[in-house]
């Protein structure tokens, strides 16, 4: 049973709504994903997850293919700021 806790429920730096639930690992330390965020980030069975450690919680950021990356960095400004010694 999935139980969502309201008082988490806060802003990111996108703007977008973030709903927390607390979710049981397993014997077999499973934990299921509740549907509400496998339907909002599109997620389906079988779907690679690279797991983070971050201080004292974990993250979780869906793989994508890498014929899916080709031109997010369009639009961005290549050039950076140098120290004068370096090349």
């Amino acid at each position: 049973m999935i139980q969502t806790d309201y008082r988490a429920i806060g802003e990111t730096s996108q703007h977008e709504l973030v709903e927390t639930n607390a979710v049981t690992i397993s014997p077999e330390f499973q934990a299921v994903i509740p549907r509400a965020i496998r339907k909002a980030l599109h997620l389906p069975p079988g779907k690679k997850l690279r797991v983070l450690r971050c201080a004292e919680r974990l993250e979780f950021i869906p793989v994508r293919p890498m014929q899916e990356m080709r031109g997010f960095l369009r639009g961005t400004n290549p050039t950076i700021e140098r120290d004068d010694d370096r090349l």
